[in-house]
This record gives structure tokens, C-alpha cells and sequence, in this order.
């Protein structure tokens, strides 16, 4: 995502289009270093009501990452996926 005013995201936050283009959001964070993707906003709004100035995921994002890279991995559940 471009424009992000917290300069410790930017870089790090993307969005998904779930059930396609004129579906929901899925906002989401990705930390290389230490190799994980959580998941920062889910929108209950389609594309077409739904506004990213009413919601303050960039605030949700901003606390998510602090927990990760200060360590508070007791506020995480841990999901591996593999093949």
C-alpha cells in the first residue's frame, strides 16, 4: 500500500482482494526479518462501501507490529503451514 504516514510500515503493508476485485479487504503486514505475515484487517464491507478512512487499521497495524518486534509474542497464536 503507498502513502502510509507511520514510517515503520511502510514498506510492510499490503492489501488482498478476497472473493475478488469487488470484494473485501484484507489488510495485512509482512516482516521479512523475522520471516511472518499476520494479519492486521479483515472489512466487513464490500469494495464499493467500504472507506479506509473510517477504520483505523493503521493504528491495529501500528500495535501489531510493536508486540512483534519488541517480542510480546503472547498476544500471537502461531499458525505453520506446510507442504
Amino acid at each position: 500500500m503507498h502513502d502510509i504516514p507511520i514510517k515503520k510500515l511502510q514498506g510492510r503493508i499490503y492489501r488482498l482482494h478476497v472473493k475478488g476485485r469487488r470484494g473485501f479487504r484484507f489488510i495485512y503486514l509482512v516482516d521479512r526479518n523475522q520471516q511472518v505475515v499476520l494479519g492486521v484487517f479483515v472489512s466487513l464491507e464490500v469494495k464499493a462501501k467500504f472507506d479506509y478512512e473510517k477504520v483505523p487499521w493503521e493504528e491495529y497495524a501500528s500495535e501489531i507490529y510493536e508486540d512483534l518486534v519488541s517480542g510480546n509474542t503472547e498476544k500471537f497464536t502461531e499458525f505453520i503451514l506446510s507442504d
